[in-house]
């Protein structure tokens, strides 16, 4: 069995209450940082309870709990042969799993001028065998959401391990958010705490906790599993099924009155038909199933929104050059920072977006056009054919049109998808601007095209391909090509693609991403809702929703692509507050890769081959001619690559977006030895030089997160990691054994 707890940070709506101070911000899941200053790992007094989960996690350990992206993840996995092999817990159940938990630093004391308000919005499914908490410690122990296997959310105030007081309610089926509060007053004798217990604000019960006034309680938010005294009747360990429990939380104390608010606690299951009992009945998630083989962008999920009439085609004034709009950050050949002089480049890794294309599916029509004709480049082809002699190969000149639904036809009519004119102008310049940052400013390549020191690779898709020939054409352009040299475009199959999350060939990874869309539609579609009233006119009525027809994710990518060309979109979505609730939702839905198992699987292979290429630099020095690797990809790519490496701007890759990987060489200096000291050692060998990795995203540097200890980067530049460094943390994103991992999905 394995299970999941994230939580999420968002925004926050307190209401004042006296004076104010904050004990735990909404940022503190922003970075393991932040995270540390307000969190503590495990449970207050150790790593195992009263289930059969014991807590695993510590500040170089976080394979349970995951810090990224604003989200905080609990991963509960199946272990076996844990030592101790029972809980040192009361009633000591066998561990079977690693899970995860974490308490606040600051505890909570209620006294006659404190009272506090816990309160939180929950999505939460029932599911037997998981036991998902969110309390405050034992003994005195107080349980505003605790879910065991039932229906119902159980409220509890413990005064003893044997004097408790408990109260079932039902709990909702359907997914949506329901709000679950406490009000913790002292009452007047000044030594009990009186208790009430809302849910969607409506009073449920009144407790009492004897004895709490000046009690400080741990806060603790856990995933335990098949618990030792409250252990769900009927549960089974069922293999590979996946659940996701995510939570945002703020914590304000209020001096005379403190109030605690906690928002977005969600469980949600991975897995894409889970059946669970509740109430006697079987009941199924719906209307959610696994995403095709490979989505190369977020955009590539087809979805066709036809209009009553036909809708104008997107076109340009003949007697005008295109509208170009450059991509969000050009490269910056002028502000490009140098390293220090000691520092020698040896080798870049680039990894760009393809360009501006048109959508991949008809959506908006008639308010933003179904046919693009913007596709006149690259129209006319010569193809090698079989020639009338035998083994002597003949050419085909040829011009390709596309043709609509209804047999007409446009010159430069763009398929969906299509590279068009204006990406292969950014593309083009980007290759340009590498030249003359690489060629001209630091004659770090040579002025004419050397096959042995280029590597030029794309995903097998045409608008990459096509983008990559536009930016080795600006790089080395024919006139900087000899006649008998030719540049090499490379290309892998499907199933042994790594440019990408391969969910071809990895189901595991395909599967975990399924759990986290879901995840993100129940956590993100009520942030939608309020956007419904100024943007369904635009879909037929329908509600703007991660997983609606059309999806947001589709929605965003129409209206991106649209401004990108300079073709004028609906006024709303012009609107920087719409727009930004929607691109919030959709990275949450596409970006956000949150455990260590989704970057291992996702990104791991990847990185290791960049990590593996440096290596051979460094090891080999002038051996090894090759000296820039360009890769042409996708947004899925460069966001999990941020992502894994904990430099993610939450924000969606522009086209033509790019990162950069430069390999450094520092070598110690001979000359600090002394004359005699070169005489009388002439054989002693020099220092083994010091190599750098220095990673870049749209023109600015990332300082790595793993590379800030002191003594993991140059003195005095957080940006120049050690590649001792980097490469250890790749080794810990590499999966030992690809095919293995990425078998299990649990799917029946």
């Amino acid at each position: 069995m394995k299970a999941g707890l994230a939580l999420t940070a968002s925004a926050l709506c307190l209401r004042p209450v006296y004076a104010a101070t904050t004990v735990i911000p909404t940022s503190s899941f922003s970075s393991i940082s932040a995270f540390e200053s307000f969190w503590a790992y495990l449970y207050p007094w150790g790593s195992d309870h009263n289930g059969s989960a014991r807590m695993v996690g510590s500040s170089t350990d976080h394979s349970h709990i995951v810090v990224a992206s604003n989200t905080l993840s609990l991963i509960a996995t199946p272990t076996s042969g844990a030592n101790p092999p029972t809980s040192t817990a009361n009633p000591n159940p066998a561990i079977h799993y690693a899970s995860g938990a974490i308490h606040a630093k600051s505890q909570i004391t209620v006294t006659s001028a404190n009272s506090y308000t816990l309160s939180g919005e929950f999505s939460a499914p029932t599911v037997k065998g998981t036991w998902p908490a969110f309390c405050t410690s034992w003994p005195p122990e107080t349980d505003i959401g605790e879910w065991k296997g039932t229906n119902n959310n159980w409220y509890n105030t413990f005064n003893t391990s044997s004097i408790v007081k408990s109260t079932l309610v039902a709990w909702p089926a359907d997914l949506s958010f329901h709000s679950l509060k406490a009000v913790l007053t002292a009452e007047s004798n000044n030594a009990d705490v009186k208790i009430d217990f809302y849910m969607d604000n409506v009073l449920k019960v009144t407790q009492f906790g004897k004895g709490f006034v000046n009690q400080p309680l741990w806060l603790i938010i856990n995933l335990q599993a098949n618990g030792g005294q409250f252990r769900i009747s009927g549960f089974r360990q069922t293999p590979n099924k996946n659940y996701f429990l995510s939570f945002a939380a703020s914590l304000m104390q209020v001096f005379g009155a403190s109030q605690i608010d906690v928002l977005a606690f969600i469980l949600i299951l991975l897995h894409p038909s889970v059946v669970f009992a509740q109430n006697s009945s079987t009941q199924h998630l719906t209307g959610f199933s696994p995403t095709p083989a490979v989505f190369a962008d977020l955009e590539d999920m087809p979805q066709v929104l036809r209009s009553a009439k036909p809708p104008p085609a997107a076109t340009h004034d003949e007697t005008k050059p295109y509208t170009y709009r450059p991509p969000q950050a050009p490269l910056d050949v002028k502000g490009y920072p140098v390293a220090p002089a000691d520092l020698q480049l040896e080798q870049v890794h680039i990894y760009v977006r393809h360009g501006e294309r048109t959508p991949v599916g008809v959506r908006l029509a008639p308010f933003i056009p179904e046919h693009w004709i913007m596709c006149k480049t690259g129209r006319q082809y010569r193809n090698p054919v079989t020639g009338d002699a035998p083994g002597l190969p003949g050419s085909l000149r040829s011009r390709r049109v596309v043709e609509r639904k209804d047999g007409t036809w446009t010159e430069g009519l763009c398929l969906l998808g299509e590279l068009t004119d204006v990406g292969r102008k950014s593309t083009f310049n980007y290759g340009t601007a590498l030249r003359s940052l690489y060629i001209d400013k630091l004659k770090f390549l040579p002025d004419f095209l050397q096959p042995s020191g280029v590597y030029f690779r794309s995903t097998n898709m045409p608008r990459t391909i096509e983008s990559l020939e536009q930016v080795i054409h600006g790089l080395y352009p024919t006139s900087k090509c000899d006649p008998d040299v030719q540049p090499t475009v490379l290309v892998r199959n499907g199933k042994d693609e790594n440019l990408l999350g391969n969910t071809m060939s990895c189901k595991r990874l395909e599967y975990l991403q399924i759990g986290f869309a879901q995840a993100a539609c129940a956590a993100y579609n009520p942030t939608l809702e309020p956007l419904d009233a100024k943007i369904s006119k635009y879909l037929d009525g329908r509600p703007i929703r991660i997983d609606g027809k059309p999806r947001a994710s589709g929605v965003l990518d129409t209206v991106r692509a649209a401004i990108a060309h300079g073709i004028k979109v609906p006024p709303e979505f012009e609107d920087k507050s719409i727009v930004d609730v929607i691109e919030q939702a959709v990275v949450a839905e596409w970006f956000a890769d949150k455990t260590q198992e989704v970057r291992k699987l996702g990104m791991g292979p990847l990185l290791s081959d960049l990590s593996q290429k440096m290596a051979n630099k460094a090891e080999h020095g002038a051996e090894d001619a090759l000296k820039i690797l360009v890769h042409s990809t996708h947004d899925t790519a460069l966001a999990a690559m941020l992502s894994t490496l904990d430099v993610f701007d939450e924000k969606w890759p522009a086209f033509a977006s790019h990162v950069s990987f430069e390999l450094f060489k520092k070598s110690q200096p001979d000359d600090q030895r002394s004359y005699l000291q070169a005489v009388l050692s002439p054989f002693k060998a020099s220092a083994s030089p010091e190599y750098f990795v220095r990673m870049r995203y749209q023109n600015r540097n990332m300082a790595l997160p793993v590379c800030a200890e002191e003594g993991k980067h140059l003195p005095g530049s957080p940006e120049f990691c050690t590649l001792s460094a980097f490469r250890e943390r790749v080794k810990e994103l590499t999966p030992v054994d690809w095919d293995t991992e990425c078998v299990s999905t649990g799917w029946s």
